[in-house]
């Protein structure tokens, strides 16, 4: 929620409240009122909650406040909760009439930590850690049609070679919107020499 004077977790953090270890944000040393924190969650149907589930903590190990049906709804309750706090689809956040605001994931050492704000970039680049990469590969002696639907997948419809590029342009614009397409080229993995 906007009014909670909180900008950012760690991820440490973030696995303590969703497991219900950290219930009040004086804990943390930040919050509103009585400081109870309200936590919304996504069904592990939902894509984003399947992604938190892999990346920060298990479906199981989550206790939450009330389970929402979507990110829309998430977003809601957290807009009418002064103290409450959900992962959403960051597609779905919107530019203003909610009163959230989105928090960055502080990564790193005490002495070289930094914030990490999901932008599409820091998504598209993986640096912030609750996204996921999807790789896809072809094999140089593939057939045409395989490097086309490969095309396809990485364009969501907009590559020339695809039949569907007039009829996936609905779909492709909102990728673009969020710079989600073109997919960027794959950086060198390289591991961190520090952990949060």
């Amino acid at each position: 929620n906007s009014a909670n004077k909180l900008d950012s977790l760690s991820l440490s953090q973030l696995r303590s409240i969703f497991a219900g270890e950290v219930t009040d944000w004086k804990v943390l040393g930040v919050g509103t009122g009585e400081g109870k924190v309200g936590f919304y969650g996504l069904r592990e149907s939902d894509p984003s909650a399947r992604i938190v589930s892999k990346e920060l903590l298990a479906a199981e190990k989550f206790r939450v406040t009330a389970w929402k049906k979507d990110s829309a709804e998430a977003i809601s309750a957290v807009s009418n909760d002064p103290n409450g706090i959900a992962f959403v689809d960051l597609t779905a956040v919107p530019d203003k009439g909610q009163a959230v605001k989105v928090l960055g994931i502080r990564i790193g050492s005490a002495l070289n930590e930094k914030t990490v704000l999901p932008t599409a970039e820091t998504i598209k680049n993986a640096t912030y850690p609750l996204s996921q990469r999807i790789y896809l590969y072809v094999h140089p002696q593939a057939s045409e049609m395989a490097k086309d639907f490969a095309k396809f997948m990485a364009t969501c419809g907009q590559s020339a070679a695809s039949p569907y590029f007039e009829t996936e342009k609905a779909v492709a614009d909102v990728y673009r919107k969020n710079g989600l397409v073109p997919f960027p080229p794959p950086a060198e993995k390289k591991l961190p020499t520090t952990l949060p």
